[in-house]
C-alpha cells in the first residue's frame, strides 16, 4: 500500500465526498502532518479527524 512519502506528486489533494471539503497540501507539509510512513488511507483519517461527517459512526 502506498505511504505518504511514496505519493508521486508535489501537491496532495484531499477531497471528502460526504461533506465536499477539499484541501491541497504541498507534499512536504502533508508528510509533516501525517508522517512519511503513514499509509494513505490512514493519512486521510488523520486529515479528516475534525470532520463530523467523516467521524460519524466510525466506532460503535
Amino acid at each position: 500500500m502506498m505511504r505518504a512519502w511514496d505519493y508521486p506528486h508535489d501537491v496532495v489533494v484531499v477531497r471528502c465526498d460526504s461533506c465536499e471539503r477539499e484541501g491541497r497540501y504541498p507534499k512536504a507539509r502533508f508528510i509533516e502532518i501525517v508522517g512519511g510512513d503513514t499509509q494513505l488511507p490512514c493519512a486521510l483519517g488523520i486529515i479528516a479527524k475534525s470532520c463530523a461527517k467523516a467521524n460519524r459512526g466510525r466506532f460503535r
